[in-house]
Parts: structure tokens; sequence; C-alpha cells
């Protein structure tokens, strides 16, 4: 049986995040604010997407554009509650490795400018080290050249959290130190389209693997 994966969406269909992980043999299940959240459920994806709001982060805005709280409160306060206290893998996307870090109580840099975001259909591309021993590293190997559309980073790592990928001093990837499969990364490997002949796809290979490990049912 194929694990059923919650990915988050936006106002726009998550197309590109859902084609991955059907491609890695999952079966992808898109929910948005106001969607009905499955009853079952074995892993949990957190797309792309809008700043997550300063307040979440007892902050005030500094560089942060216009948030989508409805987004907010599904990620922060339904999904990622369950996930975690039912030991699902998560996945955590650009804007998705935000809202983790935030949810396990770290914070953001709220603007960083444009080195590292492209926009509409322009590809930004960069270097990223991995750190040997991590599971983005027994995935990925211990370097990359990823896809960027980013202007926030993380700041200060939520509670249980450690940094895995840098580019330069900007933390790019995430994951939790034991426990569940938990993985967070800062640049787009749903991105086919930009050209990249490695941006860390496989990365969709793994959490559904760890899905499956994690039956529901």
């Amino acid at each position: 049986m194929k694990p059923r994966i919650v990915v988050t969406r936006g106002r726009l269909p998550a197309r590109a995040y859902a084609e991955r992980l059907r491609e890695a043999g999952a079966d992808p299940i898109e929910v948005g604010p106001g969607d009905p959240i499955p009853t079952e459920f074995d892993a949990l994806c957190l797309s792309g997407g809008p700043d997550v709001d300063p307040k979440r982060y007892e902050q005030d805005v500094a560089g942060s554009e216009e948030p989508d709280r409805a987004r907010d409160a599904l990620e922060l306060d339904e999904l990622l509650p369950r996930a975690f206290a039912e030991g699902k893998p998560v996945l955590a996307i650009c804007r998705g490795l935000q809202v983790l870090n935030v949810f396990r109580c770290g914070t953001l840099i709220q603007d960083i400018g444009d080195d590292h975001r492209a926009k509409h259909d322009d590809v930004k591309s960069h270097p990223v080290r991995i750190e040997p021993g991590t599971r983005l590293a027994e995935v990925c190997g211990t370097s990359l050249v990823v896809n960027s559309r980013h202007h926030q980073v993380l700041d200060r790592l939520g509670q249980g959290l450690k940094s895995s990928a840098w580019a330069g001093d900007v933390i790019e990837a995430a994951e939790l130190s034991g426990g569940a499969w938990v993985v967070g990364v800062q640049w787009h490997p749903e991105r086919v389209q930009d050209g990249l002949s490695d941006n860390g796809i496989r990365i969709f290979d793994a959490f559904v693997e760890a899905a499956r490990r994690v039956p529901a049912r």
C-alpha cells in the first residue's frame, strides 16, 4: 500500500510537490486552509509559500512580507502538532523549513535581501555544503548545487533541531536530532524545471521510504 502523505498548499495547488511524491511511490493528499484533514495519513510535507507571521516567533515586522495566517494556523496549530505527537516523518521545504523551526520555538531572520531569491521563472543557484553523518548527507552526499527562492533564513534553531547544510553562514537545512525522520531544506528540490543536475531530489525517495516504515493504519 502506498503511504498517504499530506502535502500542504496555499492559494495555488502544490502540483510539483505532489508529482515528486507520486514519482517516489506515495499517495499525496493536498491540504490547504479550510480543507478537511484526513483521519489517517503516514507523513507530512510542508511546501513553500509566503512568510510566516512574525508574531508567531514573538517579533515585530522587520522585512517580512504579507503572511497567510490561515495557512500558519493549519501548519503550526493542527498538522505539525499531530505529526510530532504521532511520530510521523516530516519533509519541510523552503517556507516549510521556516515553519518547522518556528514550531520548535526557533526564530527567523526576516530579510537577507535577494542574494538567494529567484523570482517568477528565473533560476538562482548556489552551492551548499552538507554535514557528514546527517540524514541529509546519507541521501544527498556532502555537497549540492541548489535552486534558491527565499529571502528569509533560520536564525535561532528550534528545540531539538540541528543544522545540517549551509551556504556560507546561512543555514540551508536542518533536521531533528533523534526520534522521527524530520528533515527541512531551504531550497526547492521539487523544481525539476530549473534544470539543475542534482538539487537533492533524492530526498523525496528517502522521505517516502520513511513514511512506509511508520504506517498510520
